[in-house]
């Protein structure tokens, strides 16, 4: 077979995973959200264009709902608390949060996403999980460590290629696993983390709170026993520093 066809007939294979385009009109929801679907032919044809082209008919589409979706920039302390967490574990570079823009967007059937080289999507429904919202965020900055490291166009035509040989956007794609394997490590990190006793260099100050409905970490310490809460399914659920 030839390259085309060889590309088409893997394309043919893939899972339902990448983007068609998709109209949305009227008040947005986050129910009108484009689904992740796949369109083999469109495929075929963006990689006539460009090896990049794939990647852009993926996200476009989810760029163009999100940036006019009305809960984008609601509770951002959320995402302050999360970023905190990353940089103080020394989880994640500080440096790669320069100039990066982080907001909401109900995506379907992916948790989170960086569209661009200064953007990252992560889905609302993280919002009552604090620590898996921590983990999601540091398996998007190994995205945005990638972005930088080859430069976004390489990105862009590195994630087309691996699209096109029906690598999907999970652990078979190599550019995905890194960034999955990092958030499996954060996770576990964090896990530890939130289990360990207090040291005595801590000086009675801590940056973890428990609560009825489970732990989570607060963007800088505060002294143990005090006041603190956990965002989850219910609100802000009221806990102790410790």
């Amino acid at each position: 077979m030839t390259g085309g066809r060889r590309a088409l007939a893997a394309l043919l294979l893939v899972p339902v995973l990448v983007s068609a385009l998709v109209s949305v009109s009227g008040p947005l929801r986050a129910a009108d959200a484009p689904v992740l679907v796949i369109d083999p032919l469109a495929v075929a044809r963006a990689l006539t264009r460009s090896c990049s082209a794939p990647f852009d008919l993926m996200v476009q589409p989810l760029l163009d709902y999100c940036d006019t979706w009305d809960g984008r920039n609601d509770d951002p302390e959320l995402i302050a608390e999360a970023r905190a967490t990353l940089i103080r574990l020394g989880l994640t570079d500080a440096a790669l949060f320069d100039g990066l823009e982080i907001s909401w967007c109900p995506l379907q059937r992916v948790n989170g996403m960086a569209p661009r080289a200064n953007r990252v999507l992560l889905n609302p429904s993280y919002k009552s999980r604090p620590v898996d919202l921590v983990a999601l965020l540091g398996h998007e900055m190994v995205h945005i460590r990638q972005y930088r490291d080859w430069g976004e166009e390489q990105f862009r035509c590195r994630y087309g290629r691996e699209i096109a040989g029906g690598h999907g956007m999970q652990r078979a794609n190599p550019i995905e696993r890194e960034a999955y394997e990092e958030e499996d490590g954060i996770r576990a990190h964090l896990r530890l983390e939130l289990a360990r006793p207090l040291t005595a260099a801590e000086n009675g100050a801590s940056a973890r709170c428990r609560s009825g409905e489970g732990s989570c970490f607060l963007p800088s310490a505060r002294p143990v026993g005090s006041a603190c809460g956990c965002p989850s399914e219910i609100g802000l659920s009221p806990g102790t520093v410790y």
